[in-house]
């Protein structure tokens, strides 16, 4: 470690980290112009670090500790899938839906203390624990037809996201700073939804080998809601209610929508 302070001791460090990746991919043609294929990842990790100093000033006889320990375990899952459908030489559809999974547990501990010529001037503990997940699904799927006439063509788009996650974390901050106590006990919770929608039309009309005239519309939908709360208690086991605290406590909710038309004229 590297001291700003002049005259400054620092000792003690240590940790470890391990984690796992794996996969997996397929692919198959059932008959033909029928495709499907996909992939699945994986993750899981975990770490731990533990670090100790001390700073020792002289000739005033004044001391800085601090102790921190913290550890965290996440694991992830994904899943990409596709599937690919020539229904003749007019019609393709093609779709590729998508799947994810993870979570993550941590917890830290952090205290500070600072003495000076025997004489306590001030101690910060601090104690947090949290858990989260996520899930999400999205989609891609496309349907293109071809006229008899030739350049003559009709696609429709569509995309579709949905996730959600949630955060669960117990928080306890206790300090003494000028012979005055402090005690924070707080449960904190949120949950965050996301939705998104999409689609758009497209038609493409020949007027001479060259030229080209095409209409496109398209629409989105948008929607993000978050929900957070936070819960203060008298006692570190969390059985004595004070009340929510409202610093930390909110909710919200927004909607966007659009709708876009354009033609477009091409030669080449």
């Amino acid at each position: 470690q590297v001291s700003e302070l002049p005259n400054a001791q620092y000792h003690g460090k240590g940790g470890n980290n391990r984690g796992k990746n794996y996969s997996v991919d397929f692919a198959n043609t059932f008959s033909k112009g029928t495709d499907i294929g996909g992939s699945y990842n994986g993750s899981n990790s975990e770490s731990y670090s533990a670090n100790s100093s001390i700073q020792e000033y002289f000739p005033s006889e004044s001391f800085q500790s601090n102790i921190y320990n913290s550890w965290s375990e996440s694991s992830s899952h994904n899943v990409n899938t596709r599937f690919n459908y020539s229904m003749n030489k007019k019609n393709r559809f093609y779709f590729t839906p998508s799947f994810s999974f993870s979570k993550s547990d941590s917890r830290s501990l952090n205290m500070n203390s600072n003495i000076q010529d025997n004489d306590t001037i001030n101690i910060t503990n601090s104690k947090n624990q949290s858990h989260s997940e996520n899930h999400s699904f999205g989609g891609n799927f496309s349907w293109m037809h071809a006229f008899q006439k030739t350049g003559r063509t009709f696609t429709l788009n569509g995309n579709i996201n949905i996730s959600k996650n949630e955060n669960n974390n117990t928080q306890q901050d206790s300090s003494i700073i000028n012979k005055r106590d402090t005690l924070r006990n707080l449960i904190n919770t949120s949950e965050g939804i996301s939705n998104s929608y999409t689609a758009s039309i497209s038609y493409s009309e020949p007027l001479t080998e060259k030229a080209r005239l095409s209409f496109n519309y398209s629409f989105s939908y948008n929607k993000n809601s978050s929900d957070k709360e936070s819960m203060s208690y008298k006692d570190a086991l969390f059985t004595e209610v004070i009340g929510i605290d409202t610093a930390l406590t909110n909710k919200t909710s927004t909607i966007r929508t659009s709708n876009s038309l354009g033609i477009r004229y091409g030669y080449n």
